[in-house]
């Protein structure tokens, strides 16, 4: 498969080669090699702009799975720190009942 922008860089380089009529800004091209050089294009483009939706889906398959996994990391985050903070008011909880029972203790024995 030729590459589009050679194609296009010969194409230009047709037209930079052409000859300008006295006085005018018309050139005068070889016909053939231009067509012949479009021809090509037209021939490489549904294979290059395939080549590119193919990469473009593939960079959204990649970026959607790596927001899924982000947002679950999230999530799991998320929960594990409602854990924490639910185990760290049981603690605290604890210490306060130990701490009342320690204190009513000491009560019974002075």
């Amino acid at each position: 498969m030729e590459n589009v922008f050679d194609l296009i860089e010969r194409l230009e380089d047709c037209f930079a080669k052409a000859r300008t009529a006295m006085f005018s800004k018309k050139v005068a091209v070889d016909a053939d090699e231009c067509l012949e050089l479009l021809a090509r294009i037209k021939e490489s483009l549904p294979a290059t702009i395939r080549e590119a939706e193919r990469l473009v889906g593939q960079s959204e398959n990649m970026i959607g799975n790596a927001e899924s996994k982000a947002q679950r990391i999230v999530r799991e985050a998320e929960m594990r720190a409602e854990q924490i903070i639910s185990e760290s008011e049981l603690l605290r909880r604890a210490e306060e009942e130990s701490e009342a029972i320690r204190a009513e203790a000491r009560q019974f024995n002075d």
